[in-house]
């Protein structure tokens, strides 16, 4: 059951369109089930059903696994309803799809993924708003990258609201290469309130040359300890490595922690992790493998975050990670190369010549309003 299906098409766009599937069991709206390439949509209107379910015959957009479907275009559209609003699955680790593209899109309503990528390679997921349902009660992922190697992940805006485990950005087993790495920069991500068990908003599981620059999270809900506003999983085996992790805003306002690590994290897997800001409202700030830790502690342990600040950003509200706080102003990394922020505005902000932390370049207001936290 399909609006559209692509089998062995090539070059063909849609623009201005609107596309809706009705049915209640079955409702893909756009189909990929064979090779496909060079298929655009831009500005149109993509409407699944309404589903409270993880299940794919739900998807609003499915890719499914050994299509082929390379050069996938979607850019300034509304995806709206479905289980997923996009599932990309490519063929296999050794014949990853190449070439998606997309961005500008509003991806709204969706009650378990907001994309899915598997098996895809050189993909751009830029300037891009994932708001889930807020009726869902399933297990939650914004925006979900596995195996996919060389990725772009920037400017995207994430909130969650399911009542289940949320992962806002979840990248694992991403491999980049030295000239070609996967970045990750200038994202904003918010966890559900109502999710009483792990939630964790930034979640970078093995890979090797990744660089995570210029986030904002802010996990609201979650347990003491299965809430993480960033979760670290490493290797010291060298098939890993070369993770990169600085410029970024890690929030709990929950009772959990702003950032968990596993111990092959902090042996070989970390370059650099440094000029972020950690903040929970729970009880400890930092675990190490279940060993807590205040920001000094962790870096007498580590030798990482010397530059970093445990204190209150100052966002405009839980949800709106723009930041009207002093603490983020000029204490960057000016050393990045990541000279655009979430708004496209250019960094450094003139007049200063000092680079922000977090996805939002800004000058402080001289009477700043109530902090989100």
């Amino acid at each position: 059951n399909f609006v559209v299906k692509f089998t062995g098409s090539e070059h063909v766009t849609f623009d201005s369109l609107t596309f809706t599937a009705t049915g209640p069991a079955y409702g893909y709206v756009i189909n990929f089930p064979g090779t496909a390439d060079h298929i655009t949509f831009k500005n149109c209107n993509i409407v699944g059903a309404t589903a409270y379910s993880t299940l794919t015959n739900l998807t609003v957009i499915y890719n499914q696994s050994n299509s082929a479907a390379n050069n996938i275009t979607f850019n300034n559209n509304t995806i709206s309803g479905g289980s997923y609003g996009y599932y990309n699955y490519g063929v296999n680790s050794s014949s990853d799809e190449e070439g998606h593209i997309f961005t500008n899109n509003k991806v709204m309503n969706f009650s378990y993924m907001g994309i899915y990528n598997y098996y895809q390679k050189n993909i751009l997921v830029e300037n891009n708003e994932f708001q889930q349902n807020p009726a869902a009660t399933s297990t939650s992922y914004g925006l979900y990258c596995y195996q996919s190697d060389s990725v772009k992940i920037k400017g995207n805006k994430v909130v969650l609201e399911g009542t289940g485990t949320n992962y806002g950005l979840y990248l694992a087993y991403s491999y980049g290469s030295a000239r070609n790495p996967t970045e990750v920069y200038n994202n904003m991500v918010v966890t559900s309130p109502s999710s009483t068990a792990t939630s964790r908003g930034l979640y970078l599981n093995y890979g090797k040359h990744i660089k995570v620059y210029h986030n904002s999270v802010n996990v609201r809900g979650g347990s003491a300890t299965g809430g993480s506003a960033m979760y670290l999983s490493g290797s010291t085996s060298t098939a890993y490595g070369d993770m990169d992790v600085r410029n970024n805003i890690l929030v709990n306002s929950g009772p959990g922690f702003a950032m968990y690590a596993n111990t092959g994290a902090t042996s070989g897997f970390l370059t650099n992790l440094d000029n972020n800001i950690y903040l929970t409202a729970g009880t400890n700030l930092i675990s190490l493998n279940g060993a807590f830790h205040t920001l000094p502690s962790w870096v007498t342990a580590t030798a990482f975050d010397a530059n970093s600040i445990n204190a209150v950003p100052g966002f405009l509200s839980q949800t709106d990670l723009h930041v009207q706080g002093g603490i983020a102003f000029d204490n960057g990394d000016a050393t990045l190369g990541v000279m655009t922020d979430f708004d496209g505005q250019t960094r450094p902000m003139a007049p200063t010549t000092g680079y922000d932390i977090g996805a939002d370049e800004y000058i402080p207001p001289t009477c700043p309003s109530g902090y989100g936290i």
